[in-house]
């Protein structure tokens, strides 16, 4: 059986949506995989800026760390900006596997070219992410709703409606193959999105867990030459 541990970067606000969340993730995962779904014990409601990352950052920096205390196989970040990721990839050997850039490199596999959809707020963290990882170059565009990440769990019609129309641009006006949901609170619209436009719409969630399977599969994990560990520090005597 294969464990992962599904590391949520905001405090637990919501749990019947978290509950709705992890039975997504598990039937993505399939079976012979388990998925422990956990939330960080402090830092922001909502994570789509960079302010936000650096202030959740230690607590999922915590969980990443207990994740392969407790015996996890793999982690996966689950939020489409990948925060803490580097710094979570420094701190253990397990797999460490961030949605945002899963759900990117599976898009590239799926077609030429690929546009996000995301919430307002993240579109500059998103782009420094692409561009920090050099995958831009088969970026068509970053769209936006006009909805944050925390009111966008509520999962009213209005919000798939407006994910929707995002998505449909990206691909009729940007010329998009595929379309890369950029935030994992937008998860259970891939497929219905992708049955109306007839193009992959990606989960980036659902993407996760499925290349942290892979490389648990595999037994391969990040190199540490990319990714090494962070030296002991003895504190100077005075």
């Amino acid at each position: 059986m294969i464990r992962i541990r599904d590391i949520s970067p905001i405090p637990n606000t919501s749990p019947s949506l978290s509950v709705t969340l992890l039975a997504a993730r598990q039937a993505a995962a399939g079976p012979g995989v388990a998925i422990e779904r956990v939330h960080v014990r402090a830092g922001t409601i909502s994570l789509e800026t960079c302010y936000e990352e650096y202030l959740a950052g230690p607590y999922i920096l915590e969980e990443v760390v207990r994740a392969e205390r407790d015996g996890f196989d793999a982690v996966v970040i689950d939020c489409a900006v990948d925060p803490a990721l580097r710094g979570a990839r420094d701190a253990v050997h397990i797999p460490v596997v961030g949605a945002g850039e899963a759900g990117i490199l599976l898009a590239m596999g799926l077609g030429d070219c690929y546009s996000i959809v995301t919430v307002q707020n993240a579109v500059p963290l998103l782009c420094e992410k692409v561009r920090g990882r050099e995958l831009q170059h088969r970026l068509r565009s970053v769209r936006a709703v006009s909805i944050s990440g925390f009111d966008l769990v509520r999962g009213e019609e209005a919000t798939l409606k407006a994910v929707s129309e995002q998505a449909r641009l990206a691909v009729e006006q940007d010329g998009a193959d595929v379309v890369v949901l950029g935030c994992t609170a937008m998860s259970l619209m891939a497929a219905p999105i992708a049955k109306c436009l007839g193009v992959p719409v990606i989960d980036p969630a659902a993407a996760a867990i499925k290349l942290a399977i892979t490389q648990v599969e595999m037994g391969i994990s990040h190199s540490k030459r990319a990714f090494p560990a962070p030296p002991v520090r003895v504190p100077a005597s005075r």
